[in-house]
């Protein structure tokens, strides 16, 4: 018996080593922690505006391509801009959502196209596992079990060796391009990424073509992304409203007309809101494009926001009107 217990004494001290070290300790500073840095940045921000206000996240399209400061603006409603990497994955940013969101609140969820179709052993690969299990804790219950325990689990000595080189370099003075001063505005926008500083990346935005064609691979789901229609039934339980727009697309490229008729029923299940449409469906010339196909250069960055705060406006008087 006492060899048994010895055993599972040892295995338990060594979880507890092993949660303890990766949950607690080793964290990677320049391509995890990061993230959590400049979250709370906005979430902080976020927590802090008067109600209503708009609450809007995406992967880094949002970051990049949309202006809650113009939103603001144009609208009339403040805005925090929660976006910063799709390789969070679905789960994680729509539970930072509901850390800021309230009732009465607006979300706009204008998701880059791959953030639909993207599945679980997909985002294994990125950064949303480690991030979860060393700074979101709370998120590994909407992870169901199976996922959760893939989360815990995901750390090696390669990850331990990779967090320590990282940690060291940080320390040293090295930092991510999100820790400048002044790279986000006060709502949590990118900024700086001028036409200027686009230009050279423009051969590869121009050879790049168009996240439009990713529409084609939403058109062949038979089910909402995972996690979207849980959101939704919790943001009527809580009197938020919920819009689904467009992510900005370089216009050499189609949109399905089948996607977005799933986008419209997806997003029509909300009891506030619905889907946004714009005239052109946010598609833009290449040279809009900063250093990638989904993300617009500043200056197109505060036009297309504008577009988005006057349509949002004008969605949000014609629903105060009284009905006949």
């Amino acid at each position: 018996m006492k060899p048994i217990l010895s055993v599972i004494a040892a295995s338990l001290l060594g979880l507890v080593l092993y949660f303890g070290l990766f949950g607690v300790v080793i964290d990677k500073p320049l391509s995890v922690g990061i993230f959590d840095r400049v979250y709370s940045q906005k979430r902080a921000y976020g927590q802090a505006l008067d109600k209503p206000k708009i609450v809007l996240a995406a992967g880094s399209s949002g970051f990049y391509s949309d202006r809650c400061e113009t939103i603001a603006e144009e609208s009339g409603i403040p805005c925090v801009n929660l976006s910063i990497a799709l390789a969070l994955g679905r789960e994680t940013i729509l539970q930072q959502v509901k850390q800021v969101a309230e009732p009465g609140d607006i979300v706009l969820l204008p998701w880059e196209y791959r953030l639909y179709f993207l599945n679980a052993e997909d985002m294994r690969a990125r950064i949303s596992y480690p991030y979860i299990v060393r700074h979101e804790k709370s998120f590994l219950k909407g992870l169901g079990v199976r996922r959760s325990l893939d989360a815990l689990f995901y750390f090696d000595l390669d990850y331990l060796f990779a967090a320590l080189l990282e940690t060291e370099n940080y320390v040293g003075g090295k930092r991510h391009g999100f820790d400048k001063e002044g790279r986000m505005t006060l709502q949590g926008d990118y900024r700086g990424h001028t036409a200027e500083v686009a230009a050279k990346y423009r051969e590869k935005v121009e050879t790049a073509g168009s996240s439009a064609a990713e529409t084609r691979r939403i058109a062949e789901m038979v089910e909402p992304p995972a996690g979207l229609m849980e959101f939704i039934k919790w943001a009527n339980a809580n009197d938020i409203t919920v819009y689904g727009l467009l992510s900005p697309s370089v216009d050499s490229g189609e949109l399905s007309p089948e996607a977005l008729d799933k986008m419209r029923a997806w997003f029509g299940m909300a009891e506030k809101g619905g889907f946004l449409e714009f005239k052109g469906n946010l598609q833009y010339p290449y040279t809009c494009f900063f250093d990638s196909r989904e993300h617009l250069q500043e200056e197109c960055q505060i036009q297309h926001s504008r577009v988005i705060g006057k349509g949002l406006a004008e969605q949000v008087r014609s629903n105060s009107q009284p009905e006949d």
